[in-house]
């Protein structure tokens, strides 16, 4: 019998993170899985008018509002799941990491000892110190081409903002 594969899936805490999730972990079968979660946000997402506005609707208002509402009111059955929801129906632990690359977050990668990472929309870049560790490669799911469209998403772009 092989072991099963280890897996840690990085994405960023909004909801896409959460839809991303929603989507891959139900799909991962027997894999041991752990979950890395970016919270960061770039400066200009506070200060240009319309990306605040986006930035509310993608992280603020689920995260703060309705993901703590949710999980007060119980889902054990709904098809979609909060962060925390995810987190008890996968027994699996999701976590926060602000330094993927330091020593503390490479630790972290290492003493999980993963086969394969898998990052989707993950606002924080891999070094090779990191995306070298698993036997299996790391993988990187990007909503716009890269390099050119490396920053915000290419909808906010198109739409000028």
């Amino acid at each position: 019998m092989t072991k099963p594969l280890r897996i840690i899936v990085c994405t960023k805490m909004d909801l896409a993170g959460a839809l991303v999730l929603n989507t891959l972990l139900p799909r991962l079968g027997d894999c041991r899985i752990t979950v890395l979660m970016s919270e960061k946000t770039r400066p200009v997402e506070n200060s240009v008018p319309e990306l605040a506005e986006i930035k509310f609707f993608e992280r603020d208002l689920p995260i703060d509002i309705l993901f703590p509402l949710l999980d007060r009111a119980g889902g054990e059955g709904a098809p979609l799941l909060t962060f925390a929801g995810l987190a008890a129906r996968h027994d699996i632990a999701i976590e926060s990491i602000s330094d993927l690359n330091g020593p503390e977050g490479e630790a972290k990668i290492r003493a999980f000892a993963p086969d394969l990472i898998i990052s989707a929309r993950f606002s924080l870049i891999f070094k090779p110190n990191i995306y070298e560790i698993p036997h299996f490669g790391t993988y990187n799911v990007h909503p716009g081409a890269l390099p050119r469209y490396a920053q915000p998403p290419p909808i906010r772009l198109a739409a000028g903002l």
